[in-house]
């Protein structure tokens, strides 16, 4: 046929473009079907003389104040590439356009033509697609196309850019240009090379040779096959590199895992699970990757997590080879990693030693395993140290008499560069039997120990909601923000120790979509007093964390108070704010969990 036909309403905007596109168009944008092999050329170049119907004409339509014609031109043409594809009788369809989707010549690219036409191309399996403009010689293919386990095979078009004449452009660096930007390889690339292409159909198979002009000689070639029911399609260099019949049997699949605690300093290990065909013993190579970027040296199975990965996504690339097969590799699922659990230290020894010649034993107990060194204190003078075995959670030592007395004992976990990491509570220990006389008695009292509590309003039921979000026009992005108060900090603790609050919050996610939380701060923080309590408001030290540049995507110090000023609650307000999202983001309702952390 010739082109596109007019489907619009008559009198409507649409119609108006319609019918000087169809005009534009005609003996330019045409199919033709020869010998099973269906030829479809597109427009590529724009003119406004091609584009813009008579003033006459638009003024007898409405068109909408977002309409854009030239867009129009492009889903004009797309929509007709795919009617035309979609009814194809034939068994080949060849595509050919002026300019191409992957540019090769320095300087170029024309995204608008992948944009309008590349998902058409893909959807509807088109076997090579012909280009010029570029005066520089190209081919290759979309890099998701290649086939797993078959070097040099590809399912997917084939797009060639070439040039006849004698002009010639500068040819785009092989490393980093318009194919490889955007997610295609570039098989073959010349400049200064002029080429004619004999493409023969025969038997199911696309024979393709680019032959230099005037040389006679083939600078490039590839075939493509179609399978006996037309379901595979696949292409190569060279027809010995192409599956038998054109039909791939099922590849031998590695299934990935990863096990273990995804907390800062645990372990993770990857597990290679089962392949298909009943392959035993495949040999596996391992990258580790976080946020989907490999981690430099993490090579191995396992993987200790480390302060780097906190809040970010871990996850295992295997990749197995075996004899007959690969490489194939496969993803894991990946896991969180979330900061490692505070480190506690527990002190015990007996409440009453009766011999006074005898010594005690202590036992200091770890909240998870570390390394560093565990000192024992009684009344404040060192008892002894003891280096923490390597994976334990225990730490005793048997002292010589204490005398007798009452003795108060505690323990300091110290790590190897002298920082004290964690203090136990204190101990008693009563040595011996004191003597008595007269009506000496004995008195007891109790000084609880309390508690460090933060408290707030929200519950799953009645969250904190931030008002809609606002697009600003300059950027190109969405803010939102939304007061968050009345978080309230308790200490009743005994020993004046301070404490300190953190936030960190997780990805805003809405069904399968999502954003980071590195848009996520929390600003204006203020400290106010609440009466009737020792602790003063103004004591309070609170630390902005803004968006972006000091995100709450991972666990933040907000607001501190220091040891020996006494205890009671403060009030902490503030305002959560999201700055900088993504226009592209999917509209929808967005949830997050944002942590407070009182220590």
């Amino acid at each position: 046929d010739n082109g596109p036909q007019i489907t619009a309403a008559a009198g409507t905007c649409e119609w108006v473009y319609q019918k000087k596109f169809v005009e534009s168009m005609r003996d330019i944008v045409s199919t033709t079907d020869y010998q099973g092999v269906r030829f479809v050329t597109l427009a590529g170049t724009t003119q406004m003389a091609d584009l813009m119907p008579s003033a006459d004409e638009l003024a007898s339509v409405s068109c909408a104040a977002d309409f854009n014609f030239v867009e129009y031109w492009w889903d004009f043409q797309a929509e007709y590439l795919d009617d035309v594809l979609k009814a194809n009788p034939g068994q080949w369809s060849v595509v050919s356009i002026h300019q191409p989707l992957f540019s090769t010549a320095v300087g170029r690219a024309e995204a608008h033509l992948r944009e309008a036409f590349l998902q058409v191309i893909e959807d509807n399996n088109v076997d090579l697609v012909l280009q010029g403009h570029d005066h520089t010689y190209g081919r290759g293919y979309l890099a998701s196309h290649e086939v797993a386990g078959l070097s040099g095979v590809q399912d997917g078009p084939v797009f060639a850019t070439s040039v006849l004449g004698p002009k010639s452009y500068d040819l785009d660096t092989a490393d980093e240009n318009d194919w490889t930007l955007n997610g295609a390889v570039r098989v073959t690339a010349y400049e200064a090379v002029r080429t004619y292409q004999k493409i023969r159909f025969d038997d199911g198979l696309l024979t393709y040779e680019a032959v230099s002009y005037p040389s006679g000689e083939v600078v490039d070639s590839f075939v493509t096959c179609h399978s006996a029911d037309g379901s595979q399609q696949y292409s190569a260099d060279s027809a010995d590199l192409l599956p038998a019949g054109c039909e791939l049997a099922a590849q031998p699949v590695a299934q990935a895992t990863v096990e273990g605690t995804p907390q800062t300093g645990q372990t993770l290990s990857s597990d290679l699970g089962t392949w298909l065909d009943g392959l035993t013993s495949p040999e596996a190579a391992y990258q580790w990757l976080r946020d989907d970027e490999p981690i430099s040296g993490a090579t191995l199975p396992d993987y200790q997590l480390t302060a780097q990965d906190e809040g970010h996504s871990i996850a295992v690339q295997v990749t197995v080879t075996a004899t007959g097969y690969g490489p194939v590799s496969a993803t894991s699922a990946a896991v969180t990693a979330a900061p490692a659990e505070a480190l506690g230290l527990t002190l015990s020894a007996p409440e009453e030693v009766t011999d006074p010649a005898a010594g005690v034993v202590l036992t200091a107990q770890l909240t998870r395993p570390t390394t560093g060194t565990v000192t024992f204190y009684a009344d404040q003078t060192p008892l002894g140290t003891v280096v923490i075995a390597d994976g334990a959670t225990t730490v005793t030592l048997t002292t010589d008499a204490l005398g007798v007395g009452t003795h108060r004992l505690h323990a300091e976990l110290t790590a190897e560069d002298g920082t004290v990491l964690a203090t136990s509570t204190e101990v008693e220990v009563t040595y011996g039997t004191p003597g008595t006389t007269g009506d000496e008695q004995t008195v007891n009292v109790d000084i609880p120990s309390g508690a460090l509590t933060i408290t707030s309003p929200y519950t799953p039921d009645d969250p904190l909601r931030l008002g809609p979000a606002e697009l600003d026009q300059v950027t190109s992005t969405f803010s939102a923000q939304g007061v968050l108060d009345r978080i309230v900090v308790t200490d009743t603790r005994a020993g004046n120790s301070g404490f300190a609050v953190a936030a960190v919050s997780s990805d805003f996610g809405s069904g399968s979509d999502s954003f980071s939380a590195e848009h996520v701060g929390l600003v204006d923080l203020a400290a106010q007093q609440v009466i009737g309590n020792a602790l003063q408001a103004t004591d309070v030290t609170v630390t902005d964390r803004a968006p972006l540049t000091d995100p709450l995507v991972t666990s933040k110090q907000v607001a501190s108070y220091p040891s020996g000023l006494g205890t009671g609650s403060v009030r902490l307000d503030g305002t959560l704010s999201l700055q900088k999202i993504p226009s592209s983001v999917t509209p929808g309702t967005y949830t997050a969990t944002l942590v407070l952390t009182a220590f």
